[in-house]
């Protein structure tokens, strides 16, 4: 029911779903237009309440409201907070299920819980717990959460909402992934370098590789202003390592050191694709190449050798996830992988390593 609802989202299979999980909901469609002044049509074709759930001593509400333009997950996050904000103090209750969706069927799935003074209905702030939704992702994590959850009480639904479990769950993934690129040199081979005798190296370059690749993970998921990518799917896929025989140095190897490591106007004596003028100029230091990345004066070092079927599994984990580009705040959550976890695995995989990192 829940991959039907992503598939094909309507308010009345949003009802059938929430009827499936939680015994107490009833529906009570009531238009709340009212509450706002004219302003907001120009981004809401309505706001609608569609029912109301009793959960042990805690009242929701559910609310709906369809937007003009296409939804993304960073289109009006700030505004649908304030209308949540308004409608929640109207209302009363002690949380409320938002969803905010378009005409293309993408949808924002929200819980705002509200947190009052003592036993006084004094409203201090509002915390929002946030998934994305959308057809074109595989949205495993909201598969997974929210559809495990029972909702019998507002802690079990934040539980749903909680980012930690993701987090955790993403931490293993990448872990393993470097324990398999550096456990052997049937995987990774770098040149005149023995395994058995040189493992830090190994360890240290498999850090630098999964840190970029995960930090243009997040590039690829930025748009430009006219809504381009950064990064080109071509580029950055398991697709694009399917499609491409060499995949590290025909295309990532080029796209950190060639791409994002060098000015535009200096890019023009390389073999780039075309695409490679959506990809910005990075000077932070982060793609420089290191003596250990053997990549000199602009040239590979084909004695360099990574596994392709490794980086198709790499690939093939990142796809499973949503990523953003926003970082949480006190006041907002939203269920996905954002930059501070890239940090996270830095530090962790350098602890491994050397643990007095």
């Amino acid at each position: 029911m829940l991959q039907n609802l992503i598939e094909n989202f309507s308010i009345q299979n949003l009802n059938a779903f929430l009827r499936s999980k939680i015994n107490s909901y009833w529906t009570d469609n009531e238009n709340l237009d009212y509450l706002f002044n004219e302003t907001i049509f120009d981004k809401y074709e309505n706001v609608e309440k569609q029912g109301e759930a009793k959960l042990g001593n805690d009242e929701i509400i559910v609310i709906t409201a369809k937007t003009h333009e296409p939804l993304t997950d960073r289109t009006g996050k700030r505004n649908q907070y304030e209308i949540a904000k308004k409608i929640i103090k109207q209302e009363v209750k002690d949380g409320a299920l938002f969803v905010f969706y378009d005409e293309q069927g993408h949808f924002r799935f929200s819980f705002v819980k509200v947190n009052y003074i003592g036993t006084k209905r004094e409203f201090t702030e509002f915390k929002r717990y946030t998934y994305f939704v959308s057809k074109e992702q595989t949205n495993n994590t909201f598969i997974l959460q929210i559809g495990g959850c029972n909702f019998k009480s507002i802690d079990e639904i934040i539980s749903a909402f909680s980012v930690e479990p993701l987090n955790q769950q993403f931490y293993i993934a990448i872990q393993g992934i470097f324990n398999k690129l550096v456990s052997t040199n049937a995987v990774l081979e770098l040149p005149s370098t023995p395994h058995t005798s040189n493992q830090k190296i190994y360890q240290e370059f498999a850090v630098r590789l999964i840190g970029r690749t995960i930090f243009c993970w997040f590039l690829k998921n930025k748009k430009s202003d006219n809504g381009v990518s950064l990064i080109p799917n071509e580029w950055l896929s398991s697709s694009a390592v399917r499609n491409t025989q060499g995949y590290y140095h025909s295309i990532l190897e080029k796209l950190f050191f060639l791409a994002l490591n060098t000015k535009m106007e200096d890019r023009q004596n390389f073999d780039l694709p075309k695409e490679h003028t959506q990809i910005p100029f990075l000077n932070g230091g982060l793609f420089e190449p290191h003596i250990y990345d053997f990549f000199r004066n602009n040239r590979p070092n084909y004695a360099l050798k990574i596994l392709d079927a490794w980086f198709k599994e790499l690939f093939e984990i990142l796809e499973q996830y949503n990523f953003t580009i926003d970082e949480r705040s006190m006041s907002d959550a939203e269920v996905s992988i954002d930059p501070e976890m890239l940090g996270t695995i830095f530090e962790n995989l350098l602890a491994e390593i050397d643990p007095d990192t």
